[in-house]
């Protein structure tokens, strides 16, 4: 069989997806299909599905973050961007996203692609030659899965899990299947078996941290069990993670003047992902309010590293991950230290957490003269007190990474009562800890194809 280059192949899978969508199943079964087109074979053919990174790689959802409290965007600047977006932006009950081409469309269009690749895998044989792309397949579709159920879903609680709305869990290439929400509790257990089975399967080191590896995976797997509450597997896999790659950058060493001075692909990033950023949130109109940097010390370095003060004195964002006005949203070590220290303090591990947050921050801090961390040693003798502190610094550290959503609806299901206000041209909108808006809308047109119950409004 001719091969084909790796971006058509992937774009024609991805084409064929959106077909799904936008079509009946019975409609598009009734078209015969084209002898000309690609199918991929062999072991070769489904690591080029994973591996064309502009799909698989940069199209993690925005939408949650774009709905979070990080940040806020001018009266001006929101009135240029397209309705949907702005709707989004004020918390609306519907039309957060454009019929088509959407978040929802990227995100199963790329899950179609891992189906496709474990199908390949699968046709194939081999299962040992091909374990370490079926383990990549694997993770691409829980990380997917996941952060659709951060957007789309009510927060996981595992009291009534089994009675909420989770998501349709496509686990196979064919069309003719219809789309049905499958309940919360089935769409974790889905993504948490994926994950354990990508661990057993990836490598240790890839070529490239756009491939998944077992690092990246025990990474992953601890943010979902976080979110989950399951404090004592998410402290065990983050560890696990940190024990295969744990190094951290020393800020004291960057070019904090740079436009960007944090690196594409440093030594903290574990597996590289952006998200495809909404309007409202981008790096051009997006501003961070005056009140979150006052958080940073004097002496904390994230303080001129993460952020630049534009001429107008308005403060803008420059700490990402991707070395660009790009938004990082993959796996990163720093990330896995705070799950440690947090999971840590949960379970009782006080002074153990105590030392995850020190190893952290005494790399964000100024050094002296003879190159000792300015940071102080954090306090462990009071647990809430100390888990308020890495709470803290998981707000400072994971900025416009898709992580402050998931933190906001996980802290309210446990009582915190975090509100996100906005403010625009003097008038108000609020999105209350309790509201059932934090399950974004699915939009309209999937409703309407697919059948599916839509989320309460």
């Amino acid at each position: 069989m001719k091969k084909q280059p790796i971006k058509n192949l992937a774009w024609r899978c991805m084409f064929a997806m959106a077909v799904m969508l936008a079509f009946s199943c019975d409609k598009f079964l009734d078209e015969k299909p084209n002898k000309n087109q690609v199918v991929p074979a062999g072991i070769r053919d489904a690591q080029a599905l994973l591996d064309y990174h502009p799909t698989m790689n940069q199209q993690d959802i925005g939408a949650g973050e774009a709905s979070a409290d990080t940040y806020y965007i001018t009266p001006a600047r929101l009135a240029s961007i397209a309705e949907n977006f702005r709707r989004m932006y004020t918390f609306e009950k519907d039309y957060l996203f454009a019929p088509g081409y959407n978040d929802w469309t990227n995100l199963y269009s790329n899950i179609h692609v891992a189906n496709l690749a474990l199908e390949t895998l699968d046709k194939a044989g081999d299962p040992a030659g091909s374990a370490n792309v079926r383990g990549q397949a694997l993770f691409f579709r829980a990380h997917l899965l996941f952060q659709g159920a951060l957007v789309w879903c009510s927060v996981y609680d595992k009291a009534d899990s089994k009675v909420q709305m989770g998501m349709p869990l496509r686990l196979n290439t064919n069309f003719n299947a219809p789309s049905t929400r499958a309940d919360l509790e089935q769409t974790f257990a889905q993504v948490l078996s994926d994950l354990r089975l990508a661990v057993q399967l990836l490598e240790v080191q890839q070529v490239a941290p756009t491939r998944p590896s077992k690092a990246a995976a025990l990474g992953l797997l601890a943010r979902v069990q976080l979110y989950m509450g399951e404090y004592g597997e998410a402290y065990k896999n983050a560890l696990g993670g940190l024990e295969l790659k744990g190094e951290l950058m020393d800020f004291a060493g960057l070019n904090a003047s740079a436009a960007f001075p944090i690196r594409q692909l440093n030594e903290e990033v574990l597996f590289e992902s952006r998200l495809a950023t909404p309007p409202p949130m981008s790096n051009a109109n997006s501003f961070v309010p005056a009140s979150l940097l006052a958080l940073y010390d004097a002496d904390d370095l994230r303080k001129v590293v993460l952020f630049r003060t534009n001429a107008d004195g308005s403060i803008g964002f420059k700490g990402s991950y991707e070395g660009s006005n790009t938004y990082f949203s993959g796996v990163s070590t720093n990330e896995l230290y705070l799950i440690a220290a947090e999971t840590s303090a949960r379970v009782g591990g006080l002074e153990q957490a105590g030392r995850y947050l020190d190893r952290l921050l005494e790399k964000r801090w100024r050094r002296d003269a003879s190159g000792r961390s300015l940071h102080v040693p954090v306090t462990v003798s009071n647990r809430e007190g100390l888990i308020d502190r890495i709470l803290l610094e998981r707000k400072k550290e994971l900025l416009f990474r898709g992580i402050r959503w998931m933190d906001i609806k996980r802290l309210n299901r446990d009582g915190a009562g975090i509100q996100v206000r906005r403010s625009i041209g003097g008038v108000e909108y609020l999105l209350e800890a309790a509201d059932k808006r934090f399950a974004l809308p699915i939009p309209e047109d999937v409703i309407a194809i697919s059948g599916m119950p839509q989320n309460p409004r």
